[in-house]
């Protein structure tokens, strides 16, 4: 099991070095200078002006120079500085972090108390009306991309019922009740969406685990059906929820760079968005990596959860390693 988790910390690190050099290329390719931005079209006629902002960014250096230079940086925790703020990328990363991060797991969790039981329901009464209902439910979840929620959300809700949310991020440690009427909507929103996916698959493996032989002895004994969904079923098809969760984890750092964005939330995701707009690409390549480092941890912590859901899956990796 050690050499499985350090394989896949391993892994991890290969794609992250990967993602940033993708990334890195597709800045490049973005229309537009940041010197240019940063001096306006009056200051960026001045070769002397433009040539000293390049130096200072390092620019004037090889593409190939510019990306390892970086990347031996980061490798200390150095992000570099930010173009535009000329303070630390770490810095306003930390500072930016835990609203993210606070929306990601309010929104799992609205995503499994949502989807699990309309998995279960749908599962347990497979081919009844309430089953329809939630395929339907489901159907119409997965299809809604977030960014059209989340502007649905706020144009219907400012028109029809004079409803605007609350403006003016509060950390949650100032101001619990302030924070969660601000973070509260957009959690929501990426909640549900997900729930769809971790009902889907609710569903499914239960079904598959119903037809199941030892399922069907249960039922011939008598047991009655509620013990035999939360002892028999619903932990034998756990892994394969945990798995969608996982990945929709993965989706809701994505979505967060919308409903940050809509809402109007300091996060991660706007902070992404602000800085593609003002060509500040020391904040984005540095934002881009911790996301996607959160994401690789999120997949690997999934991993764990799945020795401890079912002992058979710790057994198997332990022989194979």
């Amino acid at each position: 099991m050690l050499r499985y988790l350090v394989g896949r910390v391993l892994g991890g690190i290969g794609t992250l070095l990967g993602l940033s050099a993708i990334v890195f290329i597709f800045l490049l390719l973005i229309p537009g200078s940041v010197v240019a931005n940063i001096l306006g079209p009056e200051g960026s006629s001045s070769p002397e002006a433009v040539a000293r902002l390049e130096k200072e960014f390092g620019l004037d250096r090889p593409v190939a120079v510019q990306y390892l230079d970086w990347l031996a940086g980061a490798a200390r925790g150095d992000l570099g500085d930010s173009w535009r703020t000329r303070l630390p990328v770490s810095q306003t990363i930390l500072e930016r972090l835990p609203l993210t991060a606070e929306l990601t797991v309010l929104a799992s969790l609205i995503a499994v108390v949502v989807g699990v039981p309309l998995g279960a329901i749908g599962a347990s009464r497979h081919g009844r009306l309430a089953d329809h209902a939630t395929r339907v439910a489901v159907l119409i979840g997965s299809a809604i991309p977030v960014f059209l929620t989340a502007s649905l959300v706020l144009i219907v809700g400012s028109t029809q019922f004079r409803w605007v949310p609350p403006t003016g991020f509060v950390s949650l440690w100032d101001d619990p009740i302030q924070n969660l009427e601000t973070v509260i909507t957009p959690a929501i929103l990426l909640g549900v969406i997900s729930a769809a996916s971790v009902a889907r698959m609710t569903r499914g493996a239960m079904l598959d685990v119903l037809g199941r032989d030892y399922v069907r002895t249960a039922k011939a004994k008598g047991l009655r059906p509620r013990r035999i969904i939360g002892r028999h079923v619903f932990r034998n098809a756990s892994i394969p929820v945990l798995t969608v969760l996982g990945v929709e984890t993965g989706r809701m750092l994505g979505g967060a760079v919308m409903t940050e964005t809509i809402f109007s939330l300091p996060g991660l995701g706007r902070l992404v968005v602000d800085s593609i707009g003002k060509r500040d690409f020391p904040m984005v390549q540095g934002a881009v990596l911790v996301i996607a480092a959160m994401f690789i941890a999120v997949n690997l912590m999934t991993d764990i959860l799945y020795g401890l859901a079912d002992p058979r899956v710790r057994v198997g990796r332990g022989r194979s390693n």
